[in-house]
């Protein structure tokens, strides 16, 4: 492993640097989100296909000292992500949005479309919540009163 002219603790915005030096190595790395309960990317490798190895990585904060940060290495994604559902075999983990999928052939079909936007993160509203659960529209800047648009939803629904 390469680790020349990097600064450690390494920032974030430095991972890129760190996967030029060593380019079989691509670097997945993650945050907590408390408010959502739920992780956000903070850099995917663009080679996250490609490459031979994938690192994720957790970056967690420092309770005692804010403004610390410590790198965890996360050896099974799925397994982290894996309570998002109740499929009881083994999940496969979207780099890009973080979903959770049964199968592989699922994941694979997922992808081809994700990957080509930047990394994604799915929020659901607080079912306590009745206001957060209604479909709105905030901006009207693509409709007239004499100019009607087709609007389709598509949606998988699971039983809970």
């Amino acid at each position: 492993m390469n680790v020349e002219g990097l600064e450690f603790p390494l920032a974030v915005k430095h991972i890129r640097k760190f996967e030029n030096l060593n380019p079989t190595i691509a670097v997945h790395c993650l945050s907590a989100d408390e408010g959502q309960k739920s992780f956000y990317i903070l850099h995917i490798s663009p080679e996250v296909h490609t490459k031979a190895e994938v690192v994720t990585l957790l970056l967690l904060d420092d309770p005692d000292k804010p403004g610390n940060h410590h790198y965890v290495y996360v050896k099974n994604l799925s397994r982290l992500l894996g309570q998002r559902t109740k499929h009881d075999e083994k999940n496969y983990v979207c780099y890009s949005c973080l979903q959770v999928f049964s199968s592989e052939r699922v994941l694979k079909q997922h992808e081809r479309h994700c990957l080509i936007h930047k990394p994604q993160q799915v929020t659901y509203p607080d079912p306590s919540k009745p206001e957060q659960c209604k479909l709105t529209c905030r901006k009207h800047q693509y409709t007239s009163n004499s100019t009607h648009t087709t609007f389709t939803m598509s949606a998988i629904l699971k039983r809970i």
